[in-house]
Formats: C-alpha cells, structure tokens, sequence
C-alpha cells in the first residue's frame, strides 16, 4: 500500500528521472528496517519530506509566498527546490561534521532511499527540522533577510540549529 503512494509523491516533489527504478518492496522494506533502528524524529522526518509535508509558503499556499529562505535567486519556497538547495544542504553538512559526499545533487539520495544511510537519514532529519525551526519561529528574521537581500542572519542561525539537533541524535 506504501510503496505506490511513496511513487506517487516522490514525482510530485520532483526526486524521480535519475535513472533510478520506482521504490519497490523490497526496497522500501529495507528502508524501514534501517530507520526502525533511528530516533522516532527520523523516520518521522523522513517520511514527512516524501509526502511533501514541509511547511512551505508554496505548499500551505501563503501570502506573501517566500522566495527560498537560504538566498537562492528566482527560487521559491518550496520542497522539490529545497531537495536540491546548495546553501542548505552545505551548511548542514558542514554543521553535521559530516563527509562532503552527503553533498549530492540528487534527490534520491539526500532522500537516502536507495542507499538507506543510517547517517544520511539523520542529516535528512535535521535539515527538516533546522528549516522548520526557521519558518515557524523566525519569520520576522526572514522577511528581514529577504527585504534586505542579505541571508546571513538566517545562514548562521540555521548552521547552529543544525549544529544542536545533530549532537542530540
């Protein structure tokens, strides 16, 4: 029953045509085996970012909509932007004290769903958290940031986010 829901949304995110063969049982299986094994919050996390459950402007249909809250140009607030997000995902790594091969361009595995990483689950979960941290409880700072033009505030205040919900896993 998951497995083709999971398909479904991984299209709608936009973590698909790499190549990569849809989820399968088997697969999705393993996948949950490996995350049994983590915190509640990872697979929670997890599973909240495949059905695109990020409390997005774009998502939650906002007004004002955010353009993305890291300081991409001409990109929205949105997941399937954030799967792919530079800013993000090298702050996170760099907070994480993780290798810079998490630092993939591919959605599917910053999503881990293909190499199930232990790890790389516990980066996804804390960059979920860290960006939700920011949208609900810092929105002053971001329309501050965006008015401006100038993310630093959000940038360094996301790495020492990151920095906390890492060593508490």
């Amino acid at each position: 029953m998951w497995v083709p829901f999971i398909n479904e949304k991984l299209a709608v995110i936009g973590a698909t045509g790499t190549g990569q063969l849809p989820v399968t049982c088997e697969l999705w299986c393993g996948l949950c085996q490996v995350m049994r094994k983590e915190p509640p919050q990872v697979a929670t996390c997890f599973l909240k970012t495949v059905i695109n459950s990020w409390y997005t402007t774009h998502r939650m249909g906002e007004v004002p909509r955010l353009c993305c809250i890291f300081g991409c140009p001409d990109k929205e607030d949105n997941l399937k932007h954030y799967l792919c997000c530079t800013p993000m995902w090298a702050l996170a790594v760099s907070a994480c004290g993780l290798p810079l091969s998490f630092l993939s361009s591919d959605p599917l595995e910053k999503l881990c769903i293909f190499n199930k990483s232990a790890p790389g689950l516990k980066l996804l979960s804390v960059v979920f958290r860290g960006y939700h941290a920011l949208k609900l409880n810092q929105r002053c700072l971001i329309d501050t940031c965006i008015a401006n033009n100038d993310f630093e505030d959000i940038l360094l205040l996301f790495v020492r986010i990151c920095s906390e919900l890492w060593r508490f896993h």
